[in-house]
């Protein structure tokens, strides 16, 4: 049975690649993560910086088994059902950006 939704960050990460940000860097190790579905990436240098090794830790949410398939249409309508709830909110902080910023012009006028 396939799971109903699919986090759409971890979507983001598995379509366009990962957006990755250093955490640490000691020595010849190197941590990254994820902004946006929290994965983290080891990546161990030897002396000429070459990687010698590199170990990827992923959330559970980002975890999918392999004997489930993933409903790519309900994964799709589930993002664009988010980006349009994000593109409200931004639209509706905007009018109330305009609304303030109108008022104030109105008030410095008289």
């Amino acid at each position: 049975m396939a799971r109903k939704q699919y986090d759409a960050h971890c979507a983001s990460c598995r379509v366009l690649g990962h957006r990755w940000g250093i955490k640490y860097w000691r020595g010849f190790t190197l941590l990254v993560s994820c902004d946006e579905c929290g994965a983290l990436r080891e990546d161990q240098f030897n002396q000429h910086w070459e990687i010698v090794k590199r170990k990827y830790t992923y959330s559970k949410e980002y975890r999918w088994p392999s004997d489930e398939k993933i409903e790519v249409a309900a994964l799709r309508a589930q993002c664009k059902r988010q980006a349009r709830q994000l593109l409200r909110y931004i639209g509706e902080k905007a009018k109330a950006r305009r609304t303030v910023n109108a008022s104030a012009e109105a008030t410095a006028v008289h």
